[in-house]
């Protein structure tokens, strides 16, 4: 509203104020970024998921977190010792791409070898969302070793249909 002078009154200006920073603080939070931010983010995602697509099934890093986690797991959350001395022949047989989740995932398969002395297929997917990605995961299962049966049956949930 406008008083006689044509001004705007100090209730209204102060609403206009109000709204402006209001919509400031959504865009800012939302993720409206700049070129520049984007590109800042690009590095940060690097720097935070390490799983990017050029990471292939046999890459160092895939290994040893698969490895890590199972080897942790077992000792602290099932009280077992039981561990994967080494993993053998790791590979990949399927890539797809933007499927079913509009996610690109490889779906790997490596050979455990356990430290009582037998060997067990291990599935892993590494999955990518977007570039930069905005997420990154990886799952993985042993195969006699799901005890939740999250992937079962036979860690058939990591294998692409």
């Amino acid at each position: 509203m406008t008083n006689d002078g044509g001004e705007i009154s100090g209730e209204m200006a102060m609403t206009r104020v109000f709204a402006t920073v209001l919509a400031t603080m959504i865009v800012a939070a939302t993720g409206f970024v700049s070129g520049a931010d984007a590109a800042d983010y690009g590095v940060y995602s690097e720097k935070k998921f390490r799983l990017w697509p050029d990471q292939q099934c046999d890459d160092k890093s895939i290994i040893s977190a698969v490895t890590r986690r199972f080897n942790w797991a077992q000792k602290k959350t099932f009280k077992r010792d039981i561990r994967i001395d080494a993993m053998l022949d790791p590979h990949e047989y399927s890539y797809r791409v933007r499927d079913p989740a509009f996610q690109n995932r490889r779906f790997c398969r490596a050979t455990a070898s356990l430290s009582d002395g037998r060997q067990r297929a291990v599935y892993y997917m590494i999955s990518y969302d977007g570039w930069p990605p905005m997420s990154s995961g990886l799952e993985f299962c042993v195969t006699g070793y799901d005890y939740f049966r999250a992937y079962a049956p036979g860690c058939g949930q990591l294998r692409p249909r």
